[in-house]
This record gives structure tokens, sequence and C-alpha cells, in this order.
């Protein structure tokens, strides 16, 4: 099992307040973060990624909407989606990066 950043990607980078987890299962990537603030619009072409927020809010702006995700509830960003998450006010996450 590679971390994220030892496989030679970046980690999420949502000006964390604490990562907790960032590991391989099978083919996914899973991390488990407490972040604030907001990230930086991006794209990932060949993975889904699943968002599970545990506690707090997490905003996700997608090209034409952005969707705010309650705690206990999940949103899938479809690979090749513009978006760029934020958590203003903090948010505590699971995040899961899909192969498509």
């Amino acid at each position: 099992m590679g971390r994220r950043g030892e496989a030679g990607r970046p980690p999420y980078q949502c000006s964390q307040v604490g990562r907790l987890v960032d590991d391989r299962v099978n083919d996914h990537e899973i991390s488990v973060a407490q972040v604030a603030a907001s990230h930086v619009w991006h794209t990932r072409p060949d993975t889904d990624e699943c968002f599970l927020v545990l506690a707090g809010s997490l905003q996700l702006a997608l090209e034409d909407t952005t969707v705010t995700v309650p705690a206990r509830h999940v949103f899938v960003v479809p690979a090749g989606a513009t978006h760029c998450p934020s958590a203003p006010e903090g948010a505590s996450i699971v995040m899961v990066e899909i192969p498509a």
C-alpha cells in the first residue's frame, strides 16, 4: 500500500487542518481528513471522486452549479468533471478516488 504523496501525486490540498488517513485499497485511494478553506479548480480525468462528509458541510463548485454536501451525505464527482471543493466552516471528510 502506497500513500498518495509517496506515489508521486500530491496529497489532497484543501488547506487541511489535519489528515488522519491517506492510503490505498486495491485501486481506490482513500483519504480521511479534517479540511478547511478552499481547494483549487481541478479535474481528475481517470477517477470518480466520492466525498462522504462526516461532520460539517462541504461545498462542491461544479462548472454550472454548487452542491452543498451536509454531514452524513455522499456526493460523487464523475471522472472528467471540473470542480472545486471548499469547506469555509471546516469539515471532516472521507474521500475515495475510484478508477472510472
